[in-house]
Parts: C-alpha cells; sequence; structure tokens
C-alpha cells in the first residue's frame, strides 16, 4: 500500500490487517535495506481467527477435515488443549513393520500437524507449543524407527556387542541443529 507520503513509502496497516491510515506520514521509519518507509504506528494486535476461519485459511487443513471426519472430529474435540503425548494416539502400536509402522507415523504426523496449525491460527497456542510439538513429533518418530531398525538388524546379524563394555549396542540418533535444540517448525527437515 502508498500512503500519502509518495510511492517509495509503504504502510502495513493494510498489509498487517488494519486498515490504511489516511495520512501516517507523520509517524513513518525509513528501513536502510530497503529504501522504504515503514509506518511506526502501534496498531491493535490481528484477532485470532475462529475455527471455521483457519479452516478456510488453510488448503491443507480443509482438505484433511473433508478427507477425514474421524480426525476431524478428535481435533475438534481436542482443540482447546496441547497435543496430548501420553494418549493412545500418540503412541505406537508394539510389533509394526516398516509399512504399518510408515502408515503410522504419516497418520500422527497429519494429527498433529492439524491440531497444532488449528491451535495456532485460533490463538490457542504460542509459537512454543507449536515448536515443542514439531519436535516432539520428530523425535517420536526417530525413536520408532530406530526401535524398529534395531531390532531387524539384530535379528539378521546379531546384536553388536561393545568391544570395551561387553554390553549390546544398540543404534543411535545425535540430535543437532533446531531438532537438538526443540525449536523445530512445520517446514523444518531433520536429515
Amino acid at each position: 500500500m502508498t500512503n500519502a507520503g509518495g510511492p517509495d513509502k509503504v504502510c502495513l496497516a493494510g498489509i498487517m490487517g488494519g486498515s490504511p491510515i489516511e495520512d501516517c506520514s507523520r509517524s513513518n521509519v525509513r528501513a536502510p535495506a530497503t529504501g522504504l518507509t515503514r509506518c511506526s504506528r502501534a496498531f491493535p494486535p490481528i484477532a485470532p481467527m475462529d475455527l471455521p476461519r483457519a479452516l478456510a485459511f488453510s488448503r491443507y487443513a480443509a482438505t484433511v477435515f473433508a478427507a477425514d471426519p474421524a480426525l476431524a472430529g478428535d481435533v475438534e474435540a481436542t482443540i482447546n488443549a496441547p497435543v496430548d503425548w501420553d494418549s493412545a494416539a500418540c503412541r505406537p502400536p508394539a510389533d509394526l513393520d516398516a509399512a504399518a509402522l510408515g502408515r503410522w507415523l504419516r497418520d500422527l504426523r497429519r494429527r498433529v500437524f492439524l491440531q497444532s496449525m488449528l491451535r495456532d491460527l485460533t490463538g490457542r497456542a504460542p509459537l512454543a507449543e507449536v515448536c515443542a510439538n514439531m519436535t516432539r513429533l520428530a523425535e517420536l518418530a526417530l525413536q520408532a524407527a530406530t526401535a524398529l531398525h534395531t531390532a531387524e538388524l539384530a535379528a539378521a546379524h546379531g546384536m553388536p556387542i561393545g568391544a570395551e563394555s561387553g554390553t549390546p549396542q544398540a543404534l543411535i540418533v545425535v540430535g543437532m541443529g533446531k531438532l537438538g535444540g526443540g525449536e523445530l517448525n512445520v517446514s523444518s527437515d531433520i536429515d
């Protein structure tokens, strides 16, 4: 949006959800990196979305809600509370093969993404909760995959034994970066 100060001055009021000010040139701050002028006036915070608006805002959420009514009902019923990582839905069933584990992890990811996204968009979850959910989801996926592959490798080759300790040695995963810091977000990967 261009304000009354000229074409190189941008009023962020309209972009940020407020209404453009008739003349905000008296309270502008020049951003050195861009040369554009930003309005420095305070605007009220953007109101959180209600659930129908959040669903309309996210094509992913709307698609998941339409494709899986049971999941939609579960998320609607639990949207006022953070993800319950102790619930049965968040614990991998015993004795899954690789294909079944993959299906279970995809279902869990869909559930956690949807609940975290909708809690975030509706103002129920702070950023720290969203990052904690993404980190916990990654940790759970790594633990489940590592346990499965440790068992498969031990069955095929025997369990490795530590040369010095003489004890069984399981596979381990070292989390660094955003995973190690507990700062994963919805677009982070864990390669």
